[in-house]
């Protein structure tokens, strides 16, 4: 089947585990047996270009500019898989290919400028319920009221961005709290397909130390996390932010117990992960899946997952995490001694768990059925 896969990268600076998702979901299909085309932008070489920023805004605001050339020395697409459009691929050709588009929502971004229906440490919902100009109001996206202004058009009702899953023949969610969601604000049917990683080799003796993958900012809840690790253990954050250097006044209180890595190689962090106690998500906002939990999994690394994230209740019951309340240190500590006693059981699970939901196996079945059914025409 020729699948053409469309994605717009985000800025390789910035932690984006989507941009590596779409990377491997690519060489599955390849692997597979699929004739498969990657149509992309880079922001990290559209963003030095001469009027980058205001192209970029005209885009979002209009829905018009770069398009993918999908039809390409008569290689024609039986599948069109789109990721991301925003910023640099414009959404005025998805109309073209409605009967052959596959849809993956891999955040809230089609209906919130900050992807993330959270704001100022609660959840969100403004824009779902009076205008999307509330987001102009609050400066949602990168703390910036004219940064906003783009995407506040962009995701309100029949604008570029949200149209996007009311076109598509199949749009895919990757949890079930987002699958609601978007069933419920576009009034549609939503397909659950979780994102996969590769499984990778736990060691037998991890080193007493925790890691935290992801970005440096106040959804992902980083700084609670500092502020209450005990001093007793050792936490390694991985990732840079806009709450970099919060991060870092914080971690230099709590004398040596937490140590910041910086951004690391996705290679030289696969490396180090199976090495690791654990792994903390301590995301204050209804996060589903993130790359981070998955590659956790996949390294058997048992997780301590903060109560906000909508996949905490299903990787408990799967015997993969405890969970534990982000505003209680008491809880956080109570989670860390469950894991210690715990262990090597929850590692068992883990790796069960990813092998038997979020393998590329496991995606292939999946994809590939729904593939199937799309290829066979409108019913």
């Amino acid at each position: 089947m020729r699948v053409a896969v469309v994605h717009s990268f985000y800025e390789s600076g910035t932690p984006s585990g989507e941009n590596q998702v779409v990377l491997e979901q690519c060489a599955a299909l390849d692997s597979y047996g699929h004739d498969v085309r990657l149509f992309r932008r880079d922001t990290d070489e559209l963003r030095h270009n001469t009027g980058y920023q205001v192209r970029a805004a005209a885009t979002t605001i209009t829905g018009r500019g770069a398009r993918p050339n999908l039809n390409t020395n008569g290689w024609e697409p039986d599948i069109v898989h789109l990721h991301n459009t925003f910023p640099n691929w414009s959404t005025n050709w998805i109309e073209d290919w409605q009967d052959r588009l596959v849809v993956t929502l891999h955040n809230y971004r089609t209906l919130c400028a900050a992807a993330t229906l959270f704001r100022n440490g609660h959840e969100c919902d403004e824009c779902l319920t009076k205008s999307t100009l509330a987001a102009v109001k609050h400066s949602c996206y990168r703390g910036s009221r004219s940064q906003t202004i783009p995407l506040a058009f962009a995701t309100r009702p029949g604008g570029s961005l949200n149209r996007i899953p009311r076109t598509a023949r199949r749009v895919v969610a990757l949890n079930e709290h987002a699958q609601s969601v978007f069933a419920q604000e576009f009034g549609r049917d939503v397909d659950l397909i979780p994102n996969f990683v590769r499984a990778a080799q736990r060691r037998q003796d991890p080193q007493p130390a925790w890691a935290y993958v992801g970005r440096l900012d106040e959804a992902k809840g980083i700084l609670n996390l500092i502020q209450q690790w005990p001093r007793e253990s050792q936490l390694h954050v991985f990732g840079t932010g806009p709450q970099l250097k919060a991060a870092a006044d914080a971690s230099a209180r709590s004398r040596g117990s937490v140590v910041l890595r910086g951004m690391t190689s996705h290679e030289e962090l696969l490396r180090l992960l199976p090495s690791y106690t654990g792994m903390i998500v301590p995301s204050l906002w209804k996060e589903g899946l993130p790359t981070a939990i998955l590659e956790g999994l996949a390294a058997g690394l048992p997780l301590v997952v903060a109560s906000p994230v909508a996949a905490a209740e299903s990787l408990a019951r799967a015997g993969a995490s405890v969970t534990y309340n982000p505003y209680d240190e008491k809880s956080l500590h109570k989670a860390l001694l469950k894991v210690a006693t715990s262990g090597a059981m929850m590692s068992r699970s883990a790796i069960e768990l990813h092998a038997l939901e979020y393998s590329d196996s496991a995606w292939l079945s999946k994809i590939n059925s729904m593939y199937e059914s799309v290829a066979e025409g409108p019913t």
